[in-house]
């Protein structure tokens, strides 16, 4: 496989900055304007909290102006592929690439148009660190989970995907892979779900040995149920399965010490499925947790609609 970069042209470049707009870009990473005023967009300053909002776009130019502290950062203005270096820690040819197979542009196709053979990519991490773009720490507290929770089990993750920058909340795996999940946007309502290679499940360990485990099917149904009984660790054995496709591969390795499971899945066919099977088995007792939010998707839904975290 190939690493050099795309080439782009003048034209190309133009092309881009023509179709992809700002405020469509800042949509897609979460950020809403606060009002519009004489052919303006204003936008509270991006990662920093302020009264009176201080990026301007015009939409007409598709340019911006930031007039807040945060000049260093996005610079005091410019177009389309200058947010995206700035805000994305890319390079031109990289803000290029991102916008041109980005969704919210028509420009999506140009790749393929330069006569480049696709190929299957895969995720190259690049960067694992703490939890500092705002965008990611907003959706974390969206999702209910308190800050310092979310530090203590979750990661930001820089990526390439093909020739492309990303960036991903994380959260490990036994085998040193990531789940990553990303905020929603207005063109994939449920955001980004991915994971690294290996694709394998989380074992927490409790400070002591109990006949109980648990098991949930996602990370952030996992830091819902610690954030729900205000907990930073399980009493119990716990793993997070990361994909329900990863059960085939805990259940030989439970211990044997173990009796019972307690099963925090999700409230669809998949989930039920997987409890009618384990409830059939005569190796543990089944405890069907999910009881307690039934009338939701999953207990991280649950937990948003409990609102406790302010």
């Amino acid at each position: 496989m190939s690493n050099a970069k795309p080439y782009y042209t003048k034209a190309q470049i133009q092309q881009i900055k023509d179709s992809c707009k700002i405020t469509d870009y800042l949509a897609s990473h979460g950020y809403e304007p606060v009002k519009f005023k004489n052919g303006e967009w204003y936008y509270s300053s991006i990662g920093i909290q302020e009264r009176t909002p201080s990026f301007r776009v015009n939409a007409l130019k598709n340019v911006y102006q930031d007039y807040s502290s945060n000049q260093d950062v996005t610079g005091k203005c410019g177009d389309i592929l200058r947010l995206v270096q700035a805000l994305e820690f890319c390079d031109f040819t990289d803000a290029c690439h991102r916008l041109a197979t980005s969704e919210f542009t028509s420009f999506k196709n140009l790749i393929t148009s330069t006569n480049q053979p696709v190929e299957k990519q895969e995720i190259e991490i690049v960067n694992v660190g703490m939890l500092k773009r705002r965008v990611l720490i907003d959706y974390i507290e969206f999702r209910q989970i308190g800050l310092r929770l979310a530090n203590t089990y979750l990661k930001e993750i820089d990526y390439i995907n093909g020739h492309t920058h990303y960036f991903s909340i994380g959260f490990a795996n036994d085998l040193e892979g990531y789940a990553l999940r990303s905020p929603p946007t207005r063109f994939n309502k449920d955001g980004f779900k991915g994971q690294t290679k290996p694709n394998y499940y989380t074992t927490l360990q409790p400070h002591h040995q109990t006949n109980i485990c648990n098991v949930f099917e996602g990370f952030f149904s996992c830091l819902s149920c610690l954030q729900y009984y205000n907990r930073f660790y399980f009493d119990n054995l716990t793993y997070v399965l990361n994909s329900l496709s990863n059960f085939n591969k805990l259940l030989p390795n439970v211990p044997e010490h173990i009796t019972q499971i307690n099963l925090f899945l999700d409230n669809d066919e998949a989930g039920n499925k997987w409890t009618e099977k384990l409830q059939g088995l005569e190796k543990w007792q089944i405890a069907d947790r999910s009881l307690l939010y039934s009338e939701h998707k999953d207990f991280n839904e649950f937990l948003i609609q409990k609102n406790l975290l302010y």
